[in-house]
Order: structure tokens, then C-alpha cells, then sequence
């Protein structure tokens, strides 16, 4: 609490008949407060004067042991009134009814000031906090002088860190603010009680303080290999292209980028299936309503390139210019080589470079607009179609496999840990120790099975498993209470 002493100021009546009365009734002090602190042995005063002269007219004198003295002053200007001074001094002792006087410098004469008082109590007090997370100690400074603006006389404070004794002294700091942190020294490594102490040329206080566990956070991260299928890519061409030469012309481009596209992607390719072939085979670019996929042609070009242990996904390109819905003879063949099984078993998915009537007709895995003949971007487009569905990937992790929870050793001054939160479920398997660094094999267990996917369609799985790690102080009780709590330190503040 706050004591304010009332001074009410009345000067003598010798003041008025003097010939400046006006300059001494602007100099004189007004509006008196003495401050009083219940646990130091000084008192604090302030006044307000106005400053309209270039020089002063006197001084004020304090009574201190039957000798008047002069009161030391500052002066700091009031916000939104003019000339008006605020002036301050901090006495020595506690005086419950002092006794002032105005001082005139010429001709040399006193007024005595007369008091009337009221008195309550305040306090110089300060709490200091070990901090674990910043390994410091916070010390926060409530002085009712520095909101009388009395602090700035004596704003230095001096912060020390001092053994359970308060004797000796660890670590030092001067600052002016009223809250300030110092950085734990060397000693406190070893948890137990210490002593803060904040100290100004008034007074100095002393508050115990203890140590707590300190705790980091850090992220394990693991990201599994993706498993790449064995892929195998089968061209088919329906094309409408009277130019016979045009057409071959045609026909061996599109091959071309397909089969680089297909090896760039790692798949392998078959010869080309031609929906409008002439009678010995070859293209002859003119499409007919009753074409169909002959399902030999495809078992045949497909079979050569199985590997029996591991199954291929098939993936057939299908390039068409026509202007029209892929007709029921051909959606029919398609889903006939879609079930193609012979001891093993294959997916196959179909891609369209074609007309909209055609993509609207037949549930394609990828479709691309074809343009035409001569579009340069023609062969890109085909790229993209490719690229968009190869590789196909999966993820298979084993549930046995473990998976450590440091990719470094730990850190020597590292305890207890636990995990707080994972992007997958987990088994970890640690156990808290808080006289023992963790072990660098300590890790966990997951299960992630995933089918195989197109490249559109896979997603990228990374595992992150948040470590909350105790790095100091763990034998203390908040340490074991963390011990036995599912929760981490952070999740119960």
C-alpha cells in the first residue's frame, strides 16, 4: 500500500508584505506529498512549483536532527500544463511531521511551511522466479517511488543470484526496469534452493527461490520409401488421316514420344496395337464404327513383359482424333483386357489424347484434348498424359521395423523424454529415467500399408513425432509428476 502525506503549504504572513509578492507567490510549493515505506527507513517528498522565472528565488530546507538542510531536487515537467515543475527528494528516515521552509536567496529570509499530515503505508517489494524454459531467474521490481517518479533519483537496482544463504553472491546485473531477467548461472545446474536479491542505495531485500525442470522440444522426423510398381505402357492408335504418308508420319511420332516418355518414367513399353489397321497390319489411319481391342494382340504384347513374382500395372495410351463416343464393341474389349488374368494378376487403367466425345464416353484414368496433326504442342500434351499417371507408388512400412527417435546421440545433459503428439499412430518404446541420458537406440514402431497409386494421386506420408525432453532439475517433484502423466509439460500449462 501506498502512504501519501498531505502538506498542506501556509507561509507566514511576513511573505505578503514583501515587495515581490507576486514572484514569491509564484515560486512558492504547492501541493506537497510525503511517501512513506514500511520496509525501508526513508521518506519520500514531492511538490509542485511553477517555473515562470529565469532563475529561482529560494530553496526549500528540511528539518533533519534539528538542522535545517536543503532538499535535494529534481524536476521533471507535467504533461499538459504550463510551467508547471514537478520536484521530488528522498530523505533519509522516516519523518512523520516534517518540518520545511522556504528559503528566500535576497534578501536572505525564511517562511516557514506549514504541515498537515495523513499517513498510510507502502512498500519497496519485488518476486523472483526460476524460469526453467530460459534458464534464468525473473525478478519483478514494485517500487511505489517510480510512480511518484521518485524512482528516477535512484533507478539503478542491483539483481543478484545468491546461494540458499543469501551470503554469496553468483550472479550480478544492474538494470533500471522493473522487471529483468538474469541468466541461471553455472550453480544452478544443481537443483535445490538459492536466494534472489534486489538492492538500491535505500535498501536491499532477499526472497528464496527454487529451481524446476527445464524441458525442450524437439521433432523426429522419418519420411518412408515409397515402393515404385513395375509399369507397362501399351499404345494404341485410332486415327482418322486420309494422307496415307501423313499417317505414318503421324503414327511414328507419337510412338516415339511415348516410348521415351514411357523409359524416361521407368515403364516399359509394347509395340504399338493399331485399332485401324489395313489387312496386312500396318496403319492405314481410316477408322471404322465396329473396331474393337483384340484381346490376343494385347495378351501377347503384355505377357512378354510380366514378371510373375511382381505384376505389372498396365497402363494403355489410347491416341484418337476421331470426333466420336468410343462405341459398345470397343468399351466391351477394353473391359475384357481390363480382367486379363492368367496365374497373376494385372491392373490395367486406360488414358485418352482424344476428342471430348470420346473422354465423355468411357471412364479413362487421364484424358488430354487432342488438338491437331500438326500442333506443335502435341507431343508435350502426350507427355503429360504419361507423366500424370506414371510412376505408380505405395507405401509398406513393416509394423516390426523400428524406427529411432534420434537420427543424432543425444545430448549428455538429456533425460526423461516422452512423446506428446504424432502424425501416425505409434508404439514407442521408452521408459523415463531421470538419472539417465536417453538411449540412442530408443525409438518407436508404426504400421502404413497403402495401395499402389498413380502419380496424380499419391500423396507424400511424413512421420513427425513431437519429443518433449527433460534437460535439467528432473529429480525435481514436478519432474516425476511429469514422469507419471501422460501429458507433457506443455500441454498441462
Amino acid at each position: 500500500m501506498r502512504a501519501l502525506l498531505l502538506l498542506t503549504l501556509v507561509s507566514c504572513g511576513e511573505i505578503y508584505s514583501d515587495p515581490r509578492t507576486a514572484e514569491l507567490w509564484t515560486a512558492r510549493p504547492r501541493a506537497l506529498q510525503a511517501i512513506y515505506s514500511k520496509n525501508e527507513n526513508v521518506t519520500g517528498i514531492v511538490f509542485y512549483t511553477y517555473q515562470t522565472l529565469p532563475f529561482p528565488l529560494g530553496a526549500i530546507e528540511v528539518e533533519v536532527d534539528d538542522e535545517f538542510l536543503p532538499l535535494s531536487q529534481f524536476a521533471v515537467p507535467v504533461a499538459g500544463e504550463q510551467n508547471v515543475v514537478r520536484n521530488g527528494a528522498i530523505l533519509p528516515g522516516k519523518h512523520e511531521k516534517p518540518r520545511l521552509r522556504f528559503r528566500l536567496h535576497s534578501p536572505d529570509r525564511t517562511y516557514d511551511l506549514d504541515v498537515q499530515t495523513a499517513f498510510s503505508s507502502a512498500t519497496l517489494d519485488f518476486v523472483a522466479e526460476f524460469t526453467p524454459n530460459d534458464a534464468a531467474v525473473s525478478i519483478a521490481i514494485r517500487d511505489p517511488f517510480i510512480d511518484f517518479e521518485l524512482g528516477r533519483l535512484l533507478r539503478d537496482f542491483t539483481l543478484s543470484v545468491r546461494d540458499e544463504t543469501c551470503a554469496t553472491s553468483l550472479v550480478d546485473a544492474t538494470t533500471t526496469e522493473v522487471v529483468s531477467a538474469l541468466p541461471a548461472p553455472t550453480p544452478l545446474s544443481v537443483e535445490g534452493r538459492y536466494c534472489a536479491r534486489v538492492s538500491t542505495a535505500r535498501t536491499l531485500l532477499d526472497v528464496p527461490i527454487v529451481t524446476r525442470p527445464i524441458f525442450v522440444h524437439t521433432a523426429s522426423t522419418y519420411v518412408p520409401p515409397p515402393i515404385v510398381a513395375p509399369a507397362v505402357v501399351v499404345p494404341v492408335f485410332d486415327l482418322e488421316i486420309p494422307d496415307e504418308a501423313r499417317c505414318h508420319t503421324l503414327v511414328m511420332l507419337l510412338q516415339g514420344v511415348i516410348a521415351a516418355s514411357a523409359q524416361e518414367l521407368g515403364a516399359s513399353i509394347t509395340t504399338p496395337i493399331e485399332l485401324s489397321a489395313g489387312v496386312d497390319g500396318s496403319p492405314d489411319c481410316r477408322h471404322r464404327d465396329d473396331v474393337v481391342l483384340d484381346p490376343n494382340a494385347y495378351r501377347a504384347r503384355v505377357q512378354g513383359l510380366i514378371d510373375v513374382d511382381t505384376p505389372p500395372r498396365v497402363l494403355m495410351v489410347i491416341v484418337s482424333n476421331v470426333e466420336a463416343s468410343i462405341g459398345p464393341p470397343l468399351q466391351e474389349s477394353l473391359y475384357q483386357a481390363s480382367t486379363f488374368t492368367e496365374g497373376y494378376e494385372t491392373v490395367l487403367d486406360v488414358a485418352l489424347l482424344g476428342t471430348e466425345s470420346a473422354a465423355a464416353s468411357f471412364p479413362f484414368l487421364q484424358t488430354k484434348p487432342w488438338t491437331f496433326a500438326l500442333d506443335p504442342q502435341l507431343k508435350e500434351t502426350l507427355r503429360s498424359v504419361l507423366s500424370a499417371v506414371l510412376p505408380y507408388r505405395r507405401y509398406e512400412h513393416p509394423a516390426d521395423m523400428l524406427i529411432p527417435f534420434f537420427s543424432m546421440p543425444p545430448a549428455a545433459d538429456w533425460f526423461g523424454f516422452k512423446v506428446c503428439s504424432s502424425t501416425l499412430a505409434l508404439e514407442p518404446t521408452v521408459t523415463f529415467n531421470p538419472y539417465a541420458s536417453p538411449d540412442p537406440a530408443a525409438g518407436y514402431r508404426f504400421m502404413l500399408t497403402t495401395e499402389f497409386q498413380p502419380n496424380f494421386a499419391f500423396l507424400p506420408v511424413t512421420q513427425v513425432a513431437d519429443l518433449e525432453i527433460c534437460t535439467a532439475y528432473c529429480a525435481q517433484p514436478q519432474a516425476a509428476a511429469w514422469r507419471m502423466s501422460t501429458a507433457c509439460e506443455s500441454e498441462a500449462r
